[in-house]
């Protein structure tokens, strides 16, 4: 009886933690935060995997069937929350192009979460169009380290700053990036200098 209180309150603190999981990535599922919701994933499915191993583990010790019941049923959290793995898990993490540039940009307040850098010369040629043409290259921007990370206090509308750094091949958001409404990916240029050349 004592043997079984305690598989029963495995199985249930399991299922909490599982659905909790799940909760999460079901409330985050509009919002880009690359890396919470990549966290969250792995957390569910390492916590599905030590589950699933603990019950297996079990039923070949006891030969008793309840124990396949909780391995099929724990795998209930997983299983719903597969739409809503955060894609890179699945994917080679997006890698430098190798190519080292120094970029001058333009920085724009959009009205909306976007990616709040464009080329100078395409903020000269596109910023008068009426269409989402200066939007479509608009590119984001990303420290190489902390310590270099630009204060918000130096960049005001139409600044201008060179950054010397590569761009990540495939388009994407910047790390630590959290949006509510779920932007456009962009290019992404992860810089190692920066100097500001005009506001």
């Amino acid at each position: 009886m004592k043997y079984r209180f305690w598989t029963l309150l495995g199985f249930g603190i399991y299922l909490t933690i599982s659905f909790v999981l799940l909760l999460s990535l079901l409330v985050l599922r509009a919002w880009v935060a690359v890396e919470l919701k990549t966290l969250l994933s792995y957390l569910l499915i390492d916590t599905t995997l030590i589950f699933l191993a603990t019950m297996f583990s079990l039923y070949f010790k006891t030969k008793r069937k309840q124990f396949l019941y909780f391995a099929i049923t724990g795998l209930i959290p997983s299983v719903v929350a597969v739409p809503f793995f955060e894609k890179s898990i699945f994917e080679a993490r997006n890698r430098l192009s190798g190519k080292q540039e120094v970029l001058e940009l333009t920085y724009i307040a959009w009205g909306c979460d976007h990616a709040n850098w464009v080329r100078v010369d395409d903020f000269q040629k596109y910023a008068g169009k009426l269409d989402d043409s200066l939007a479509q290259r608009s590119i984001f921007i990303e420290p190489a380290d902390d310590k270099i990370k630009i204060p918000d206090t130096l960049i005001s509308i139409h600044s201008t700053v060179r950054f010397k750094g590569q761009f990540y091949v495939n388009k994407g958001y910047p790390k630590r990036y959290i949006s509510f409404e779920n932007p456009p990916k962009a290019r992404i240029f992860r810089y190692t200098e920066y100097s500001i050349i005009g506001k």
